[in-house]
């Protein structure tokens, strides 16, 4: 019963998240050349927010319904019908990191970086601050409950761009000028990611953290 009970309340809690996801999508904050159809949004503290509160089914499934739904407003997005799959990945991550399992984001930006070394090996730079993000990931088994919830914030908002600039590589074959140019836009949308995402849970940590965590 009580398994029964905490399962609807994780489900109902998705959808909720689900649906904030579209009205987010909605509200942009910049412009980007990688990830996206011209502009990023503020949906992007979501995916690292709602897979550490519902884990990495319920975090995963959420964000996979709204970007779904994101795609019958724009169905010209950038990576199609893969689209979903980019928000999936950060709530994933972010759910693996606090369940202990940190070391998956770590081996999948790590994965991310020997590939886009190996295929631009004259802008590896591009992928210091992957290497920080996989890096501090590993360092959530050694820290404090705060800087946990930063760092996990931090690596799965890079999981999630790894994802996402996978799929532009492979699918687009871009240059290593397309990816020069977009850096400093990667940084700063990275960094909303990141910090809006620490934020965002901070306060639900300190307002509905029980009821929502698993």
């Amino acid at each position: 019963m009580g398994v029964t009970s905490i399962n609807v309340r994780k489900f109902s809690a998705a959808i909720i998240f689900s649906s904030l996801y579209v009205v987010l999508y909605f509200m942009p904050i910049g412009t980007t050349l990688v990830g996206g159809t011209g502009i990023f949004s503020l949906s992007l503290i979501l995916p690292p927010t709602v897979g550490w509160f519902l884990g990495p089914f319920y975090g995963s499934f959420s964000m996979f319904i709204g970007s779904t739904v994101c795609l019958f407003f724009n169905p010209g997005s950038f990576f199609g019908l893969l689209t979903p799959l980019v928000p999936l990945s950060g709530a994933l991550s972010s759910g693996l990191n606090r369940r202990k399992l940190s070391f998956v984001s770590f081996s999948f930006i790590f994965f991310f970086v020997i590939f886009f070394i190996t295929s631009y090996n004259k802008i590896w730079w591009f992928t210091i601050p992957h290497i920080l993000a996989a890096f501090s990931s590993l360092l959530y088994y050694f820290v404090g409950e705060r800087v946990k919830i930063f760092l996990s914030s931090f690596s799965s908002t890079f999981v999630q761009h790894s994802t996402g600039t996978l799929f532009a590589i492979l699918l687009f074959h871009l240059t290593e000028e397309y990816l020069v140019i977009s850096f400093p836009k990667m940084l700063y949308e990275r960094s909303i990611a990141a910090f809006g995402s620490f934020l965002l849970i901070m306060v639900l940590e300190k307002y509905v953290g029980r009821k929502l965590s698993f």
